[in-house]
C-alpha cells in the first residue's frame, strides 16, 4: 500500500506544483524544477521511506529520463542546430580541460595526502567528463579499494546538491555580469525559444490525442535503444543507450507529423520535474560521512571549481554563460540532468547540445580517467 502511496505522490504531486505556479505567481520565477527539487529533499529526509521505497525510486529514474529526453527532442529543427555544432565541440574540448586542471590542482593540494590518491583522481576526472558509469568502471579497472569508492560517491552526491542549486539558481544572472548572453536561433519548431513553465495545460482533454501519440512514440524508441543493452557490457550501457535514444529522437523529429506534436516539449518536461522530486528525495543527508576531509575538499574543488575555470576560459571564447553552464553540467552532472538545468535557464535551445557534450564525455571518461592516474603514479616515482 505504501509503495501505491508513494508512485502516486512522486506522479501527481508535479501537477500540484504547477497549480501552484499558476496560482501564486511568485513560485514562477523559482520555477517547477527548483521548487520539485527542494520538496524531495525535505520529504526524502524527514520520512524515513522503507528499503524497498529505493527501488521503486531508482525504477522512476531509470524510465523517466529516457521517455523524456525524445519528447523533448521531437520537436526540434536539427538544421538550425548545425549551426551552433562548431561552438559545441569548443565547449567540450574546454570543459575537458577545465576538469582536468581542477583536478591537477586538487590532487597537488589535497589528494597527494590521501591514501590511493592518484586512483581517486583518476576517478574524478572519469566521473566529471562521464558519469557514475565510468566511476565505477574506473574504479573497478584501478582496483580502488571500496570504502575510497564508496566515500568518494558519497562526497560527489553532497557536492551535486550544492552545484545544482548553484546553476539552475544563481550562476546565469552571475555569469551574465561578464559573458555574452544566449542569443536564440530558433531552433524549437513553430515555438517560443523560451520556456513556458504552466505544463499543467498537458491535462487539457483536448491535448491527450497528441500526447498519446508522443508517448507511444517515445516509448518505441526507449525499448529499441534498451534492447541493445543484452549485447554490451553492463558498463557502457548508460552511454550507448542515451546515444541511440538521442539518435532515434532526431530522426525521429525529421517527419513532419512528428516534429508538429504540439506539447510533445511539457510533456517531457513534466517528466524532468518527477525525475527532479524522486532523485532529491534519494539524497539521505544523515548518511554522508566526513571522516576523511582532505577527500572532500579534493571533490569539492573539482566539482565546483571546473564551472569557474571554465568561466575564465568562456570569458577568453566569448562563449556565453548558457552554453558555460549546460557544458558543465553535462559534464559534471550527466547527461540526465542537462534538461533539469535547462529549465533553470529558461532556454530549450541548449538541451541538445548539452545531452550531445554529456554523452561524449561517457565515451572519454573512462580513457581520460585511467590515463590520469598512470601519470600521476608515474611522476610520483
Amino acid at each position: 500500500m505504501l509503495i501505491v502511496v508513494l508512485t502516486l505522490f512522486y506522479l501527481l504531486f508535479p501537477a500540484f506544483i504547477m497549480y501552484l505556479i499558476r496560482k501564486i505567481p511568485v513560485l514562477k520565477k523559482v520555477g517547477p524544477v527548483i521548487i520539485a527539487y527542494l520538496t524531495g529533499l525535505i520529504f526524502g529526509n524527514i520520512f524515513k521511506l522503507p528499503s524497498e521505497a529505493n527501488q521503486l525510486q531508482e525504477t522512476i529514474c531509470t524510465i523517466v529520463i529516457p521517455l523524456a529526453i525524445p519528447m523533448l527532442l521531437f520537436t526540434v529543427n536539427i538544421k538550425s542546430w548545425f549551426n551552433m555544432a562548431g561552438k559545441t565541440i569548443l565547449t567540450l574540448f574546454i570543459g575537458v580541460i577545465s576538469v582536468m586542471i581542477t583536478v591537477t590542482v586538487g590532487y597537488i593540494w589535497f589528494g597527494s595526502h590521501i591514501n590511493e590518491g592518484n586512483k581517486i583522481a583518476g576517478m574524478l576526472s572519469g566521473l566529471y567528463t562521464g558519469g557514475t558509469p565510468n566511476l565505477a568502471a574506473i574504479a573497478e579497472a584501478l582496483n580502488v579499494d571500496a570504502e575510497t569508492y564508496i566515500l568518494t560517491h558519497s562526497y560527489d552526491l553532497l557536492n551535486g546538491v550544492i552545484f545544482l542549486i548553484f546553476v539552475i539558481a544563481f550562476a546565469q544572472r552571475l555569469f551574465n555580469l561578464f559573458l555574452p548572453a544566449y542569443k536564440h536561433l530558433g531552433i524549437y519548431q513553430g515555438e517560443t525559444e523560451k520556456f513556458d513553465e504552466d505544463y499543467i495545460k498537458i491535462f487539457n482533454k483536448k491535448n491527450l490525442k497528441n500526447l498519446f501519440i508522443c508517448f507511444v512514440v517515445a516509448l518505441l524508441i526507449f525499448g529499441m535503444a534498451a534492447s541493445t543493452t543484452f549485447f554490451i557490457s553492463e558498463s557502457h550501457q548508460m552511454m550507448v543507450v542515451i546515444l541511440l535514444i538521442t539518435t532515434f529522437a532526431i530522426i525521429a523529429s525529421l517527419f513532419p507529423k512528428i516534429n508538429t506534436i504540439s506539447l510533445s516539449f511539457d510533456f517531457g518536461m513534466y517528466l524532468i520535474v518527477i525525475f527532479s522530486l524522486v532523485v532529491s528525495s534519494m539524497a539521505d543527508v544523515s548518511k554522508f560521512n566526513f571522516s576523511e576531509p582532505n577527500l572532500l575538499y579534493f571533490v569539492m574543488l573539482v566539482e565546483l571549481g571546473t564551472i569557474f575555470v571554465f568561466a575564465i576560459f568562456a570569458f577568453l571564447f566569448k562563449i556565453d554563460s548558457d552554453n558555460l553552464i549546460i557544458t558543465t553540467t553535462a559534464l559534471i552532472c550527466s547527461p540526465p540532468f542537462v534538461p533539469v538545468v535547462a529549465a533553470g535557464l529558461k532556454n530549450k535551445e541548449i538541451i541538445f547540445t548539452g545531452i550531445t557534450i554529456g554523452v561524449i564525455g561517457y565515451a572519454i571518461g573512462n580513457y581520460l580517467g585511467i590515463s590520469t592516474s598512470i601519470i600521476i603514479d608515474y611522476l610520483n616515482y
